[in-house]
């Protein structure tokens, strides 16, 4: 298999410097997006999940290997390198719109799986149950009729503000330790 072009190791040198240059650049590109374009103004909680992180990683990966075959000069390996950079693409949009938020309409959650939000509203959950490890708040579990969505809480959060916080929201809730 021949390159077109007649230095070989500036290509590898290339892709090298583009997939681990994707490592970190693929988390800023996630948060960034969004930060723009998805999560409103005021958010109560946002989180994106590790899965969503790894999936774009990979799909950025992907794209190096898909150019790099692209180089080529057979044309079914041509054809397997834009096949994998159009799957990557397809990896990395699925990432990019999968999160989670909490704010004044509700719970928002949009998984990997899927391409649609699911929005459950205030009007719709029964009961929140504030985990507590040492009296710290760890997780909220948010229980409506058909279902129970768990929150890890990624940053300490006073009780009497969650508390408050739930009270403004017009939301029942109850404490227990784990």
């Amino acid at each position: 298999m021949e390159i077109k072009f007649s230095n070989r190791p500036k290509i590898f040198t290339l892709g090298l410097i583009f997939a681990l240059g994707w490592l970190p650049l693929g988390f800023l590109v996630l948060m960034f997006y969004q930060k723009i374009n998805i999560f409103p103004d005021t958010v109560y909680f946002q989180d994106t999940p590790s899965k969503a992180y790894m999936v774009n990683i990979v799909g950025g990966l992907l794209i190096t290997a898909g150019v790099l075959l692209f180089l080529l000069e057979k044309l079914w390996i041509k054809a397997i390198g834009g096949l994998a950079i159009l799957i990557a693409f397809m990896l990395i949009f699925g990432a990019l719109h999968t999160y989670t938020y909490i704010d004044s309409t509700g719970i928002h959650t949009a998984p990997l799986e899927g391409f649609k939000e699911e929005v459950t509203l205030w009007n719709d959950i029964n009961q929140v149950v504030i985990v507590l490890d040492n009296g710290k708040p760890e997780q909220l579990e948010f229980e409506s009729e058909n279902d129970t969505f768990i929150y890890t809480l990624k940053e300490y959060m006073p009780r009497m503000k969650l508390r408050e916080w739930l009270d403004g929201i017009g939301v029942k809730y109850s404490e227990r330790n784990m």
